[in-house]
Parts: structure tokens; C-alpha cells; sequence
């Protein structure tokens, strides 16, 4: 049974956009949503002023998470085209196809 796994290894998985699209809801939340909420408790207005201020550097944690699950995906759509092409090739009769990074 593998081990658990962290919403940032679903996110490297999943195309690049869900992680940019994530990034946007939480710098969104952070920097504009979360002041406008009243707390009754002295201690949580001050947590709110402090991750308005600090939303950009939340953010960014999902904004380097798409870069990784873009590259991701670019070498998955690499191999899964090598590995097309050998099955195609097998099944048709056609002589193996070479590409330029082979």
C-alpha cells in the first residue's frame, strides 16, 4: 500500500491550470476576503491582518506547483508519444519511427 500522499503531489499530477486556479482562489481569499470577516476574538483579527499581508507568498507555493506539473506533463506527453509510436508501428507493419530526441 503506497504511503499517503500530500495535495501537492495530486496537484503535480493534475494539469498545471487547477494549481494556477488554486493559487488565484487562495491569494483572492487571503488578500481581500479574509479582512473583510469580523472576529469577536482579538487574536484572530490580528491572524487576519497578518496572511492579508503574506498572500502573495502563500500563493506562490501553488504557482511553482503548476511550473512542476506542467513540466510534468510535457514529459508525460513525451513518453506517451514514444510509446504510440511503437505500438503503432508494431500493429501496422511500418518501420520504426525515429525522433529527434532518441
Amino acid at each position: 500500500m503506497p504511503g499517503k500522499k500530500s495535495l501537492l503531489d495530486d496537484l503535480i499530477i493534475l494539469p498545471g491550470w487547477y494549481s494556477l486556479a488554486l493559487a488565484a482562489v487562495v491569494y483572492f481569499g487571503l488578500k481581500y476576503y479574509l479582512p473583510t470577516i469580523e472576529f469577536k476574538n482579538p487574536a484572530f483579527q490580528g491572524i487576519g491582518k497578518v496572511f492579508s499581508n503574506v498572500a502573495g507568498m502563500f500563493s506562490s507555493i501553488f504557482v511553482f506547483t503548476a511550473a512542476i506539473a506542467m513540466v510534468h506533463g510535457v514529459r508525460w506527453a513525451i513518453v506517451s508519444a514514444k510509446i504510440w509510436a511503437v505500438m503503432y508501428c508494431s500493429v501496422a507493419g511500418v518501420p520504426a519511427v525515429r525522433f529527434r530526441w532518441q
